[in-house]
């Protein structure tokens, strides 16, 4: 996939954005995981694929889509429970057939849109905290796992854009505007720290723009960003803790659109302490790359 625009406008207004909607993803109860993921695409695209999606919620009257919820029966879900009032309640045959219908159609809608790029980074919590207690002064150069999940990711995203911009000629080249779900903890530092970025990786950051922070209602995209997440999230979770089981298959379909999925565990957070002061330099490679298959990334994490 290319990002470069494709414009008529004269020179004067070629400024090209291209779109990137970033979630989290956690395990509320057990603390194993942290994940950060999204898809990057053309800003016609995105909005055109925001639209498709207001169409999908609408189609099974939901406000909004979250996959956690949805795969529990809870929130949007709740209208179509036996019970609705009862939510405490084990879910049904017929409850269960619906809710993969549903999650079906929202991922058929994903991998059928050949522009969106994936991009996830998962963290485990428990390496993290492992890695504290041994290395504390080692772990002094990490930052907290939303930061690090975020700022690997738009790494990621700036090399991206920077292969894509060479493949174009100077007039059509594209920016990138960060697009993060809100976040009442994390939100303001991590904007805040933006500068700090672009200083310890000029290169990466060349062609991206200051990262915001928007509902989930209001940018559809953060929706499937969130779907992204939640997958990438169990798919690290079940290699980890069940290894025999099979990968889920709305992640096994989208991976065909991701571009790059990174695993943090005790050896990458170690050597991502090492390359904090090394500019532009991402230290790991990711467990998943669009061409490999699942049969082929599954050995290096394990």
């Amino acid at each position: 996939m290319s990002l470069c625009a494709k414009n008529q406008l004269s020179p004067e207004y070629r400024v090209f954005l291209t779109a990137g909607y970033f979630d989290e993803s956690t395990d509320e109860f057990e603390d194993r995981c942290y994940t950060v993921a999204g898809y990057l695409a053309p800003g016609l695209q995105a909005a055109i694929f925001d639209l498709r999606w207001a169409d999908l919620l609408k189609r099974w009257n939901f406000a909004y889509f979250k996959a956690s919820e949805l795969e529990s029966g809870f929130g949007e879900f709740a209208q179509y429970r036996d019970d609705p009032h009862d939510l405490r309640k084990p879910l049904s045959q017929r409850e269960k057939y619906l809710i993969r219908e549903i999650k079906t159609s929202f991922v058929d809608l994903i991998c059928s849109e050949p522009d969106l790029w994936g991009i996830a980074a998962t963290l485990s919590l428990r390496d993290y905290q492992l890695l504290k207690l041994e290395e504390p002064e080692l772990i002094r150069n990490l930052s907290k796992p939303y930061h690090m999940c975020g700022h690997l990711v738009m790494m990621e995203a700036g090399i991206i854009m920077n292969e894509s911009n060479q493949t174009c000629p100077p007039a059509l080249a594209s920016v990138l505007r960060p697009v993060f779900d809100s976040h009442k903890d994390y939100s303001f530092h991590f904007v805040q720290s933006f500068g700090d970025f672009c200083g310890k990786n000029p290169i990466c950051s060349q062609s991206l723009l200051p990262p915001l922070y928007e509902r989930e209602q209001d940018y559809r995209c953060l929706q499937a960003a969130d779907c992204l997440a939640y997958e990438a999230r169990r798919l690290i979770d079940a290699m980890l803790h069940d290894p025999g089981r099979n990968v889920r298959m709305a992640m096994e379909r989208m991976a065909e659109n991701v571009r790059a999925l990174y695993y943090l565990d005790y050896g990458a957070l170690k050597r991502l302490a090492v390359v904090q002061g090394r500019s532009d330099d991402i230290g790991i490679d990711p467990v998943l790359r669009r061409s490999r298959r699942w049969s082929s990334v599954i050995a290096p994490v394990l």
